[in-house]
């Protein structure tokens, strides 16, 4: 059911924009803006835990067959499956959860990438010791085969209201960042006028305050989520203190 659930999520979040997923959500009588989440991905999980735990997601597939009749929906579970997977999940916790989850991922991505960029160094690409990562529906910190991992109960018993309600907006923020430094940075240098390489690099320099902030906000999460960190996280740590 959770590699169902994931499958969906992917599919829908790749296919859809926002513009065309709000009315669909309408037609099955779900209010778009009371979902939880402020990505589109977490929005989309949310709709997807909030149908399951009333067995609807048979409603769900059919509505995204005539809106994409190309794509090869799965047909869903049964109703009974949906809801003995899904009632028991807290909603809000499980969206905060699926967002602090995007930015770990989006994290590993960028982060050496936007280190390297601030302090003109080579580091990415580098295989570090300790890696935490988003796999199987937990937080995982893998190290040469040993693993901490925090699944969504755990994440949401370790942290406060206001921090996943804090987590939701923080990930909307680092979705939007790595888009803009996807776009940007290899555009660096390759200008032939001088003022627009110019204008790159100011662009850049300012996504580097944002993310590298982000990028710490990441990390003193997951201390508080009591784990193992690598020196490689230091290093995004002393980023966002430096534009903290």
């Amino acid at each position: 059911m959770r590699t169902y659930i994931d499958a969906l999520i992917k599919n829908m979040a790749q296919v859809l924009n926002e513009n065309e997923l709000r009315p669909l959500v309408f037609a099955l009588n779900v209010d778009w803006e009371e979902l939880p989440g402020e990505t589109k991905s977490s929005k989309v999980w949310a709709l997807i835990i909030t149908l399951g735990k009333e067995g609807r997601l048979a409603d769900l597939i059919a509505a995204l067959r005539m809106e994409r009749s190309h794509v090869p929906w799965e047909d869903a579970p049964s109703p009974a499956q949906q809801m003995a997977v899904c009632k028991p999940i807290n909603l809000a916790g499980s969206t905060a959860f699926f967002s602090f989850s995007q930015g770990v991922d989006i994290m590993e991505a960028l982060g050496d990438e936007v280190v390297d960029y601030a302090y003109d160094l080579q580091t990415s690409g580098t295989q570090h010791r300790r890696i935490v990562e988003a796999r199987e529906g937990m937080i995982v910190n893998r190290s040469y085969g040993l693993m901490e991992t925090i699944t969504p109960e755990q994440f949401a018993e370790k942290l406060m209201p206001e921090d996943l309600e804090h987590i939701n907006t923080l990930a909307k923020a680092m979705d939007n960042h790595y888009q803009q430094w996807r776009e940007i940075y290899p555009k660096r240098g390759s200008y032939a006028r001088p003022s627009q390489n110019k204008k790159v690099e100011q662009r850049l320099d300012e996504l580097v305050s944002e993310v590298g902030q982000e990028l710490g906000r990441i990390v003193r999460y997951l201390e508080r989520l009591e784990f193992t960190l690598d020196d490689h996280y230091q290093r995004y740590r002393d980023l966002a203190d430096q534009f903290g």
